[in-house]
């Protein structure tokens, strides 16, 4: 059989991968497993012929295709729900859909008579949502296996068992402060683990703040906020803090454009007439998120978010085309925001 393993929990994923591995060629046998990663130029027939091919003193051999883009593709139906983009987007998006359509439908023309001794894994961990459609299309030919994140009781259960575990006592205030630093990601949680086994305790409030930091998601939500709370001080602050942190660029903007996002998705759905525990469900985050969220921009409609949203955006183009310094533009773009 062949697998397509989805989902944005991946250090489940990759535990079931490694689960696969070990059954279909044993710890060991590396010769019978090939990797094609999506971030890399992957041609799909090159992925086929290696499917196609023959074990190497083995009975079996396992071909994994790491988030392909044609997973990462949108559709037209994708596109319609993502509020940031303009027609020139859309029209690339479609374009970049037809062409990984023929490459889906290469790989469903294997998929309906496979090598028996190959067995494909196809793996997607992305936060983007695969493309339906590809998925609907690949079903029929392949187990697919979904690892959803964990919901936050059960976050919060897994945390609370893994410090009794390795015998860490925590008082009340100093596991809220650790909850709160904590992303919904197991995988995170075990190298944040593994940092708090090595200290030898006790464990307080204030040794919890210098041991565990803030995602930076977190920093990208306190600017937004900022921004729309017209605090031009806090603003500038925590754009600074981050700069400090030789964050770059790019990765700012990537960063304040996907809490902008989310919160004119949260500011549409309930313009809708959607209820929380629905807009909890449709954007997959906890409640406690989204009471935030929601907090920090009662006052505004979708319509300004997504204003500021194409602001940032254009001057993501203008920083990559060389017409502005990314720092001064970013700062200025902060200003400009907040002052109108």
């Amino acid at each position: 059989m062949n697998y397509l393993l989805t989902g944005k929990e991946s250090f489940n994923l990759k535990q079931r991968k490694n689960q696969l591995l070990e059954k279909l060629v044993g710890k060991e046998n590396l010769l019978s497993v090939s990797v094609f990663r999506g971030y890399e130029e992957v041609d799909i027939d090159e992925v086929i012929d290696d499917c196609n091919m023959i074990p190497f003193l083995s009975d079996n051999k396992v071909v994994i295709l790491e988030n392909p883009r044609f997973l990462a593709v949108k559709s037209k139906e994708d596109a319609k729900e993502d509020d940031g983009s303009d027609g020139k987007d859309a029209e690339r998006e479609e374009r970049d859909f037809a062409r990984q359509k023929v490459f889906v439908d290469r790989l469903i023309e294997y998929l309906k008579k496979p090598n028996e001794t190959t067995t494909l894994i196809i793996l997607y961990d992305s936060l983007d949502m695969p493309n339906k459609k590809f998925v609907s299309m690949l079903t029929p030919y392949l187990i697919h296996e979904k690892f959803d994140l964990l919901s936050e009781v059960k976050f919060k259960e897994l945390v609370e068992k893994d410090l009794k575990n390795n015998n860490i006592r925590i008082d009340d205030s100093a596991l809220n402060e650790l909850l709160s630093r904590l992303p919904n990601s197991i995988e995170n949680w075990q190298r944040e683990l593994d940092k708090l086994k090595l200290y030898p305790g006790p464990f307080d409030l204030e040794v919890i703040k210098n041991l565990v930091s803030r995602p930076l998601e977190d920093d990208s939500f306190e600017l937004t906020k900022a921004l729309f709370s017209n605090d031009l001080s806090k603003a500038l602050s925590v754009f600074r803090d981050l700069s400090t942190n030789k964050i770059e660029v790019f990765s700012l903007i990537g960063l304040i454009s996907s809490s902008l996002r989310m919160m004119s998705q949260v500011l549409m759905l309930k313009e809708m007439g959607k209820s929380d525990r629905e807009i909890a469900d449709e954007l997959d985050i906890t409640s406690g998120r989204l009471y935030y969220i929601r907090r920090d921009i009662k006052n505004r409609n979708s319509r300004e978010v997504l204003k500021v949203l194409n602001e940032l955006s254009q001057l993501d183009q203008d920083v990559k085309s060389g017409f502005i310094d990314g720092q001064t533009g970013l700062e200025l773009f902060i200003i400009k925001t907040i002052r109108g």
